[in-house]
């Protein structure tokens, strides 16, 4: 009977010592995680503490280009009435001259006679 409670206390206490060493190895994981989580966290807040204020900048620089994209739009509607009053006194003006030339070779011809 004391072999027994001998053999198993010794078990329990292998057990024990097993557990101990396994509780160890897990507490050096963890603090090898720990140390990578606020290494990582430390380095991302360095490259990152910055960027709502460059956030910002790109918005505001991205409302500007939008303005100056809507004058633009504004001016190349202008531009494109422009051409198209052109382009129609070009189609109009070489008739209008013919009809001027017709009209005072005609005139010519009739003071002449």
């Amino acid at each position: 009977m004391v072999t027994i409670v001998i053999t198993f206390n010794i078990s329990l206490a292998i057990a024990c010592l097993f557990l101990f060493w396994w509780l160890l190895q897990l507490q050096q994981k963890l603090r090898r995680a720990n140390h990578a989580l606020i290494l990582a966290e430390s380095k991302t807040h360095r490259v990152l503490h910055n960027a709502p204020y460059y956030i910002h900048q790109g918005q505001q620089g991205t409302q500007q280009l939008r303005q100056s994209l809507a004058q633009l739009g504004v001016m190349q509607q202008s531009i494109n009435r422009w051409i198209a009053l052109i382009s129609l006194v070009r189609l109009i003006k070489p008739s209008r001259i013919k009809a001027y030339r017709i009209l005072s070779s005609q005139k010519s011809r009739f003071q002449g006679k």
